[in-house]
C-alpha cells in the first residue's frame, strides 16, 4: 500500500507498508530487536500455510508473524525505489515480484518469479493426492499441502497418548485458540472411503474450461468395445456383474438415466482395480517395482509445452501438471527424479516401517502417523533413505530458527538443524508426492487369493490336490441388497461419515445393519476365477 506526498504541486510516493510471505532464506534485518537479522526461520512450505485465509492475532509477533514479513518505510521516492529499499527488487525487466529462496532474482538459487507451489488441474484428477493442492488449510499453523502428508502439528501438546486437537495460548488476550492436526483428520476422512475413477470428459483449461463430449458419453465409452478410449484412471477396468446387462449398468451410472443422482456411489459396484498393491507387503523387490512403475516417463509442462525425460530415472512431480525445471532456480521447480539405487534404499526403509508399525488395518492407518509418533510410515522411510540430500544439504542459512520464546506455541519443536526452511519445495519429496502416483493402486488387503486344497480317501488309497484362484466381488452374497447399500452405524445413519465413524464390525452386527441376515454374516460374494488339479510334484 502506497501513500502520496505533494511537493511543489507534484504527487510523489513517500511511504510503503508491505506484508509479504517469507522466503526460505529469510536474512532481512527487520528489527533491531532481532540481533541475528533472521526472524523465525520456519518450514514455511511444509508445516505452515503461506496461503492462509484466516489471520489471527494469537500468532502475531511484532514486526513478524511466523508466515509473514511486515515492513513499514517512510521515504520519498518512486515505487520501485521504495520496493528496492524494502528488499523487493523487481529489476528493470519485469513487473513480477520474486519469492521462494529470496525476494530478489540475481544468481543461482535466488528467488523466482514463477514458483510452483499449488496446481490448477488441466486434466482429470486420478489420485486422491491431487487434492493435496486444494486450499483446505485455513490457518497458518496447518500445512499448505495437508492431504497425504503426515507430520504431526507442532502446535499440539505431545504426550504419551498424543492428541489431534490442542490449544495455543494467546499473546494478546487471556483466552486460548484451538488447533488441530489437519493432515491426520483429512487422511482419516478420505482414504478408505473415496477413489477417483477419472471418468470425466476430456477438457482444456487454458482460456476457460472447455469439455469435449459429455459425462454420459465417457461412461458409455468405458463400458463399450474398448474401455481405454474413455481415458479413465489407468488402474481401473469395467466390471459387469453376472446379474446385470451393459444397459442396466448405464442406467445406474449415466446422469441422464439415474434419477437418484447418486452415480458417484454406484461406480465402485461396476469397476475393478487392475493390479492392487497390498501396503502390508514386506517384499523390498515388490515395493521397489511399484515405486519404479513410471521409470523413464516423459514429463510435459502444460503451460510452456516443454518436455523432459530420462530413461534411467523415475520422476516424482508434485502435481499431475508440473512445471519443467527452471535452470535459474534448479531446486525450486521441475521434477525430482530418483535413481534405481535410491528407490531400492527407499523400498528397504518402507519395509522396515511396515514391519515396525504393521499390519495396517486400513489405508488411512497406513497413510497417517500413529499416535505417539511424529510422522507416518512413508515419511519416516523417506527421511531415513536420505533421498532428499540435495535439500537437507543446503547451508545453515536454511536451518530453522526456533527460539525459547517459540515454546509458547511450538510444543513439538524440532531439534535445531533437523529441518530446513526449504522443506517441501519442488525437489523435496514428501509423503504426499510419493503417494501421488502410488495411491490409486494401494490397498490394505488383497481381494484375490490363491487357495490350495487337499483331500484323501484312505480306504481307496487316493489323494487329490487342487489350486483355486478366488476373487472377492462388489456384490453381496445375497442379491437382495444392492452393492452400494451400507450398513448402519450406531447413530442409525446410512452414511459412514458421522463421528464416531462406522465400526468395521457393524457390518457383521445384524442388529445394527440394514443388510439381510445372510449378508450381515457373509458380506460380499466370492467367485472362483480358476481351478486346476495338481500332482504331488507340484506341491
Amino acid at each position: 500500500e502506497f501513500s502520496y506526498a505533494e511537493l511543489s504541486g507534484t504527487k510523489r510516493f513517500f511511504g510503503i507498508f508491505v506484508e509479504a510471505n517469507k522466503p526460505a532464506n529469510n536474512s532481512r534485518d527487520l528489527s533491531s530487536s532481532i540481533p541475528s537479522g533472521r526472524a523465525n526461520n520456519i518450514e514455511i512450505f511444509s508445516q505452515f500455510n503461506p496461503l492462509k485465509i484466516v489471520s489471527d492475532h494469537d500468532f502475531h509477533r511484532v514486526p513478524v508473524d511466523y508466515n509473514r514479513n511486515l515492513t513499514i518505510l517512510a521515504h520519498i521516492g518512486e515505487p520501485q525505489e521504495i520496493l528496492n529499499e524494502a528488499g523487493f527488487g523487481l529489476g528493470s525487466s519485469t513487473t513480477l515480484g520474486f519469492w521462494g529462496d529470496t525476494y530478489s532474482g540475481d544468481g543461482m538459487g535466488s528467488g523466482t518469479t514463477h514458483l510452483p507451489m499449488v496446481n490448477i488441474p488441466s486434466t482429470q484428477p486420478l489420485s486422491l493426492l491431487d487434492f493435496s493442492h486444494a486450499h483446505i488449510s485455513y490457518h497458518l499453523g496447518s500445512p499448505m499441502h495437508a492431504l497425504g502428508n503426515s507430520k504431526a502439528n507442532i502446535f499440539i501438546t505431545n504426550n504419551i497418548y498424543d492428541m489431534l486437537y490442542g490449544t495455543v495460548s494467546r499473546r494478546v488476550s487471556t483466552s486460548n485458540k484451538t488447533v488441530y492436526d489437519n493432515s491426520w483428520l483429512l487422511n482419516d476422512s478420505l482414504f478408505d472411503r473415496y477413489f477417483l475413477s477419472g471418468l470425466a470428459p476430456d477438457f482444456t483449461n487454458t482460456s476457460g474450461y472447455s469439455a469435449s463430449g459429455t459425462l454420459d458419453d465417457t461412461i458409455s465409452s468405458f463400458y463399450g468395445v474398448n474401455y481405454k478410449t474413455a481415458h479413465a484412471s489407468p488402474v481401473l477396468m469395467p466390471y459387469i456383474p453376472e446379474t446385470y446387462s451393459t444397459q442396466e449398468v448405464l442406467e445406474n451410472l449415466q446422469i441422464s438415466q439415474n434419477a437418484d443422482n447418486d452415480s458417484y456411489k454406484r461406480i465402485a459396484a461396476f469397476s475393478l482395480l487392475d493390479g492392487a498393491f497390498n501396503v502390508n507387503s514386506t517384499s523390498v523387490e515388490a515395493w521397489a517395482a511399484l515405486i519404479r512403475a513410471n521409470r523413464g516417463l516423459e514429463i510435459t509442462d502444460p503451460i510452456s509445452g516443454n518436455s523432459e525425460s530420462d530413461t534411467t530415472t523415475t520422476p516424482f512431480p508434485s502435481s499431475s501438471t508440473p512445471m519443467i525445471n527452471d535452470n535459474a532456480a534448479p531446486l525450486w521447480s521441475g521434477v525430482k527424479r530418483l535413481t534405481d539405487a535410491q528407490i531400492n534404499t527407499l523400498a528397504s526403509e518402507i519395509v522396515d516401517q511396515v514391519k515396525a508399525r504393521g499390519p495396517f488395518m486400513s489405508l488411512s492407518d497406513f497413510v497417517n502417523r500413529q499416535m505417539g509418533t511424529d510422522e507416518g510410515a512413508l515419511q519416516a522411510a523417506i527421511d531415513a533413505s536420505n533421498i532428499n540430500a540435495d535439500i537437507t544439504g543446503l547451508g545453515e542459512e536454511y536451518d530453522t530458527e526456533y527460539t525459547e520464546s517459540d515454546m509458547v506455541h511450538f510444543v513439538k519443536r524440532p531439534s535445531a538443524g533437523s529441518l530446513k526452511t526449504a522443506t517441501g519445495i519442488a525437489h523435496d519429496i514428501t509423503q504426499a508426492k510419493l503417494l501421488l502416483p502410488l495411491a490409486p493402486r494401494l490397498r490394505p488387503r488383497s481381494d484375490t487369493f490363491t487357495i490350495r486344497c487337499y483331500g484323501e480317501n484312505k480306504n481307496a488309497n487316493v489323494t487329490a490336490y487342487c489350486e483355486a484362484i478366488v476373487q472377492r466381488t462388489p456384490e453381496y452374497y445375497d442379491d437382495s441388497n444392492l452393492p452400494w447399500e451400507e450398513s448402519k452405524n450406531n447413530q442409525g445413519a446410512t452414511s459412514p461419515h458421522t463421528f464416531p465413524r462406522q465400526s468395521p464390525q457393524d457390518i457383521f452386527d445384524s442388529g445394527n445393519s440394514n443388510l439381510s441376515e445372510i449378508n450381515s454374516k457373509l458380506g460380499r460374494k466370492f467367485k472362483i476365477v480358476s481351478l486346476k488339479w495338481l500332482n504331488s510334484e507340484e506341491i
